[in-house]
């Protein structure tokens, strides 16, 4: 009798496990495929906003930037621009949306749910205004979005990528790095590079880029000065937990 408890037991336990696997194995499929369609779609998303804005220069016309990305701004406004630079995968429509937190962190351009978001402007910011402007962008590991700011920290990657072009629906804006540098995040040892916004004075400004070039990667030998516009751009940074790869430029034309 207790032979047959014990059998039936063990019955019970591989029946348990086995159920317990296959489940384990249908989600982390499901997981998987889901993570692809993501991906995919993302691309595709992305490459059909890239269309829209490059079909008339491919035409050999010559487009204002409000005509060239207006097109853009009636699908969504929140958009407020588009971020390139040459030779690396960064080409992405720039975000805004300032009522709400990271809200294109976990958004594409139609505000449905995706892991690679869209990259985005800080809340307080505003492009064209704001004395320094901070855009995020996720560090993806197939690549895409923000990650080959990371190759920044290679000082023949930044020799060979020097500029930065942000356009708006006002103008075609061109940017100069001036300093990369890694930090981290939630941490008392953290620098808060995303607070420096407005610039009041001398002073503050320099405190910024001081506090900047402490954390240097390299000296690239340009110098801002205290009126200029900045871009600092975000990334995470994985040498380290909470790590960040920021890139600070300033504008040149305008």
């Amino acid at each position: 009798m207790r032979s047959e408890k014990t059998k039936k037991k063990k019955k019970n336990l591989y029946t348990a496990g086995l159920i317990f696997f296959v489940v384990l194995f249908l989600l982390s499929g499901y997981m998987f495929f889901s993570e692809y369609m993501d991906k995919k779609q993302s691309a595709e998303d992305f490459e059909e906003l890239a269309q829209i804005v490059n079909e008339q220069e491919e035409a050999g016309e010559e487009i204002s930037a409000h005509d060239r990305y207006y097109p853009l701004y009636e699908q969504n406004n929140d958009f407020v621009g588009w971020i390139r630079i040459d030779g690396t995968a960064i080409d992405y429509p720039v975000m805004h949306h300032p009522s709400e937190v990271d809200y294109y962190l976990k958004r594409n351009f139609e505000k449905k749910d995706s892991s690679y978001g869209v990259p985005y402007l800080k809340e307080e910011c505003t492009l064209g205004v704001s004395d320094n402007c901070t855009i995020y962008g996720h560090h993806m590991k197939n690549g895409s979005m923000f990650s080959d700011l990371c190759k920044y920290q290679d000082i023949n990657f930044y020799e060979e990528h020097k500029t930065v072009h942000l356009d708006t629906l006002e103008e075609y804006g061109e940017y100069e790095i001036v300093v990369v540098f890694k930090t981290v995040a939630y941490s008392d040892a953290a620098f808060n590079y995303f607070d420096y916004i407005t610039f009041e004075s001398p002073e503050v400004f320099n405190k910024y880029i001081d506090t900047c070039r402490s954390l240097q990667l390299y000296d690239t030998g340009v110098r801002a000065n205290f009126g200029d516009k900045l871009i600092t751009l975000s990334t995470c940074e994985y040498s380290r937990k909470d790590g960040r790869m920021v890139v600070v430029a300033r504008k040149l034309n305008g």
